[in-house]
């Protein structure tokens, strides 16, 4: 929620002489961003008035007017293009105002972002003379310039995330920012930003062959802002991270996706799908022909799991997970073989996240249908874990996993044609 309520404006001060602002969590104690639990929280603007400094910039900044037949930018810019530069002569002071006054409320470093780039300077300039420079809108673009700083956006991005500042897909950005401060966090969110602009980057290879299940790859990579395959290992309660997002991240691996035979299991049962590594996911032949839409994509959330552990244990090494894992490992390694313990650890890890995986499966389904169906069949595939044997209802959720599985007639979903 923006909270407004502190916006008071001195009747005998025109300029901004400074000012805090900050993240306060609903229960009403003043918390760093990112270390808020509660289940809301407010941006709190305090700001403090004075006399306009007139004088001169001290701050290296320099403003100076653009005019249109002086030549400098033409265009549109509603999709990050080039921004067309506002004739900014009768504004010279205003302008140098705003450096001088808002800005200087803003992280270091803002200023220059400012004026890096004529299209970043020219979107603010037309927005501060649009708004007529009133006092809200200067702290609006000094917020927006510190949000577009922080994440180190190129000026195509910032163009759009502002001119889309008032859509649910920035606010819902800026809005995880504010809770979730980790480098890992901003990457994200710069692809986020990237997949709305339509500039998402091919690094999930389809090897497929089979225009449904690529489709479904292609859903489960655009539902849910906040990661459509992976969920937050964390354990923060929503989907925060995608493999797309990891192997878009990582340009040195890629992650292949296809379709084949792959028979049975060292004990026996058909394989519905197998993860090599980081390399690749490869679905059973007979899992595409005889499945429906709704379990092949419920084996591809699962599977992607593996390749976002096996990632965080042989490539990034993240000490934590490391050590959980192999206290799982070394129980299970007295009585199974290694592939097998391998397997059987990893469901072990995974079973912690069911709930995660089935809102990840509902958000593909467009949430047709209740989340305890999501949850069931998200439990396919771990019913070695200690956490699956521990449920009551083992035979209801068996009963809606092989629906799903051989398209039986309660199935809620179709096969692909």
């Amino acid at each position: 929620m923006f909270n407004t309520s502190n916006l008071v404006f001195a009747k005998d001060a025109d300029c901004l002489t400074g000012g805090t602002t900050y993240w306060e969590c609903s229960f009403g104690f003043n918390h760093a961003p990112g270390t808020c639990n509660a289940t809301s929280y407010e941006y709190v603007i305090d700001l403090e008035y004075g006399e306009c400094d007139n004088g001169g910039n001290d701050d290296g900044v320099i403003i100076n007017p653009t005019n249109p037949s002086e030549g400098g930018s033409s265009g549109g810019g509603a999709d990050g293009g080039i921004v067309t530069a506002p004739d900014t002569t009768p504004y010279t002071q205003e302008l140098k105002d705003f450096v001088s006054g808002t800005l200087n409320l803003a992280d270091e470093g803002v200023k220059s972002y400012y004026t890096s780039n004529s299209n970043i300077t020219n979107t603010i300039n037309n927005y501060l003379i649009q708004k007529g420079f009133s006092d809200f809108s200067k702290f609006e673009a000094m917020l927006n310039l510190e949000f577009g700083f922080s994440l180190g956006l190129n000026y195509e991005s910032f163009v759009w995330a502002f001119n889309n500042k008032e859509s649910e897909e920035v606010k819902a950005v800026k809005d995880f920012l504010a809770v979730n401060t980790t480098t890992e966090a901003k990457t994200f969110v710069k692809k986020v930003i990237d997949i709305h602009m339509g500039k998402i980057e091919e690094d999930i290879i389809d090897d497929i062959n089979n225009p449904c299940v690529g489709d479904i790859i292609k859903e489960l990579q655009k539902k849910d802002t906040y990661g459509a395959l992976v969920p937050d290992l964390k354990g923060k309660g929503h989907l925060s991270e995608m493999v797309l997002d990891l192997f878009g991240e990582c340009k040195n691996y890629d992650l292949t996706i296809n379709v084949a035979q792959l028979g049975t299991n060292s004990q026996g049962f058909p394989k519905n799908a197998e993860t090599k590594g980081i390399e690749s996911i490869t679905l059973d032949t007979d899992l595409v022909k005889d499945a429906t839409k709704l379990s092949i994509a419920k084996t591809l959330i699962h599977e992607s799991l593996h390749v976002y552990i096996n990632f965080k244990t042989y490539q990034d090494r993240e000490p934590s997970l490391v050590i959980l894992l192999n206290k799982y490992y070394q129980k299970y390694r007295v009585s199974y073989p290694d592939d097998v313990a391998n397997n059987l650890t990893q469901h072990q890890f995974i079973s912690q996240y069911v709930e995660a995986m089935a809102y990840s499966l509902s958000a593909y389904d467009n949430h047709q249908q209740s989340m305890d169906y999501y949850t069931a069949m998200s439990w396919g595939g771990l019913e070695s874990s200690d956490a699956y044997k521990k449920l009551p209802n083992k035979t209801a959720i068996q009963k809606i996993i092989n629906n799903e599985r051989y398209a039986k007639s309660d199935a809620k979903s179709t096969k692909c044609k």
